[in-house]
């Protein structure tokens, strides 16, 4: 696994690593107003996206990550 801590370099590391998903904050899909994010967003339409839910971070930790797993799990074996 591999985590950006930002916008460019998030472009970067989907540039060099083609991973087979994206885990990201559905605040960053929304962000087209830019360059940078345009660029993100056309090289994110091409993979599996998985937008993380706006009330993630405020969930129960414990429930939260096994959704997350779940999810991931159904994403990558194409339950």
């Amino acid at each position: 696994m591999q985590t950006a801590g930002n916008l460019p370099d998030g472009l970067i590391l989907l540039q060099v690593s083609h991973p087979k998903l994206v885990i990201v904050d559905t605040t960053l899909r929304q962000m087209r107003e830019t360059r940078t994010g345009e660029k993100f967003n056309g090289l994110a339409d091409k993979l599996r996206v998985l937008e993380l839910p706006a009330d993630f971070s405020r969930s129960d930790p414990a429930q939260a990550g096994q959704r997350l797993l779940e999810e991931v799990r159904a994403a990558t074996t194409g339950a």
